[in-house]
């Protein structure tokens, strides 16, 4: 993509989500206004979502949007306003670099909240950037109303948090599925003396919100001048500091992306969103008939809803986690065993034509995966002592697939043939069993080798991980 090109479509997107930002807060804030200076805001869910997809040029549109809102409303802009912007900035794009900087192991180029471990850093990410930019919207309140924090922090939080949590989840799951792509950040390395400076300042506003909440002083209009461009920088260098990750691109992204697995997940959480925020529904018209207290009645309503809402997401994660680990995950590495398997029959490069392999589909025992990854283990059934094979083929498939039960679980494809790495020739002689691992972990990996080696009674197993990296393990014994 060209440099003008990308500036277009950037600048498009900016525009796109500041609009629609703008019109999602104009009609709430004549319709539920809350406390001075804030409204009921269903398009808090707006910041995450667009910001984790669409990084800067989001973050930019929903400066834009909720200042534009807030001049609309208010006929004024003032220093507050401009804050009150800010910390939406800082909504949007705090999720994108955390996004990219955290669990970089299980970062796909194309999906984002995809499995029940996505569901949980996303839950995560938003539980932090709603907090930090409640307690940065709670000090500008109080220079523009003199709203105190302390009875303001709650209800920005969950006005935050409970749509973002509803409706951002949904929103991530569908957006990949458009014509747009992710926003991807420029990979960034940081030492971890750098990554641990970056999260100390972005927990700074916390501590900082935390002493004037329990000291005895309390909040003041002064403070907050002075603490609010404390807290913007500190969280603006945080940001800079933190590590960046790019998703390698993967043909398991691509399948995955419409895989039963995926749709299972996507029609599960989103039948649970739909059912929270209906219960949302109905206990605020319940409530509504008997408290005629507008402030109350949202405060109660939050309240009850984040209770709720959470409990209900507990349960389905521990739900989802276990679908995954017994029914989806299985499914879906079945469904790729057998695509490897046809591409097998169709093209097959050099290495490959002189033997076929064990193809071992898997997640761990625990039912955590890495689906990433793909390791070959090339295993010769030359006894190192013997200078000869001692074992068939069928035996020695049949004590590798009881090593491998050991570590993983999955699914085992039946073809196997003989064969021997020459490391000199660099080619494939006979007596070699060849294996195909998904779905393992390093830890795993190594696991399998060592036992193999005692078993076979082998100097070393070529490892090659994703076609690229290729090692001669001989053993951590040994090593």
């Amino acid at each position: 993509m060209t440099t003008k090109k990308a500036f277009k479509e950037q600048l498009f997107i900016t525009a796109a989500v500041g609009l629609i930002y703008f019109l999602f807060l104009v009609p709430m804030s004549s319709l539920f206004a809350l406390l001075p200076g804030t409204e009921v805001r269903p398009g808090s869910f707006i910041p995450p979502a667009a910001g984790i997809y669409f990084g800067m040029p989001a973050a930019i549109g929903v400066f834009a949007g909720n200042l534009a809102a807030d001049i609309f409303t208010y006929r004024t802009l003032d220093l507050p306003m401009l804050f009150g912007s800010l910390f939406n900035f800082f909504m949007a794009y705090i999720p994108h670099r955390l996004w990219y900087a955290t669990d970089r192991k299980h970062l796909k180029q194309n999906l984002l909240v995809y499995d029940s471990r996505s569901l949980v850093k996303y839950i995560a990410i938003l539980l932090y950037s709603s907090v930090a930019a409640a307690i940065g919207v709670s000090y500008s309140m109080l220079m523009f109303a003199e709203v105190d924090p302390g009875n303001s922090i709650a209800q920005l939080f969950l006005n935050n948090f409970e749509f973002g949590l509803i409706f951002g989840a949904i929103s991530l799951m569908l957006l990949p599925k458009g014509n747009y792509k992710p926003m991807l950040p420029e990979e960034i390395f940081r030492s971890k003396t750098a990554s641990r400076f970056a999260y100390f300042l972005l927990l700074l506003p916390l501590i900082i919100f935390a002493q004037g909440l329990f000291s005895e002083q309390g909040f003041t209009a002064t403070d907050a001048g002075l603490i609010l461009p404390l807290i913007s920088v500190s969280l603006a260098l945080g940001i800079a500091l933190l590590p960046a990750y790019r998703p390698e691109a993967s043909k398991d992204s691509e399948m995955l992306k419409t895989s039963i697995r995926l749709r299972i997940f996507m029609y599960f959480i989103t039948a649970v969103m739909l059912i929270a925020f209906t219960l949302l529904l109905v206990f605020f018209g319940f409530y509504s008939k008997v408290e005629p207290d507008t402030m109350r009645l949202w405060n109660v309503t939050y309240i009850a809803a984040g209770i709720s809402l959470n409990f209900i997401m507990l349960i389905s994660a521990v739900i989802l986690r276990n679908m995954e680990k017994k029914i989806t995950v299985p499914l879906y590495n079945l469904a790729r065993a057998l695509q490897t398997e046809d591409h097998a029959k169709t093209g097959k490069d050099e290495m490959d034509v002189l033997s076929s392999a064990v193809d071992f589909y898997s997640v761990s025992m625990e039912g955590d995966e890495n689906t990433t990854d793909e390791y070959k283990l090339y295993i010769g059934l030359t006894d190192k002592d013997a200078c000869e094979q001692l074992v068939t083929v069928e035996q020695a498939r049949a004590v590798l697939g009881h090593i491998c039960l050991d570590y993983v679980q999955g699914y085992m494809a039946d073809e196997t043939s003989g064969g021997w790495l020459d490391k000199g020739n660099n080619k494939i002689q006979e007596n070699t069993l060849v294996f195909t691992i998904l779905g393992a972990t390093d830890e795993q990996i190594y696991g399998i080798a060592d036992e193999s080696i005692v078993a076979l009674n082998q100097e070393a197993i070529l490892i090659i991980k994703n076609s690229r990296q290729h090692e001669f393990y001989r053993g951590s014994l040994i090593q």
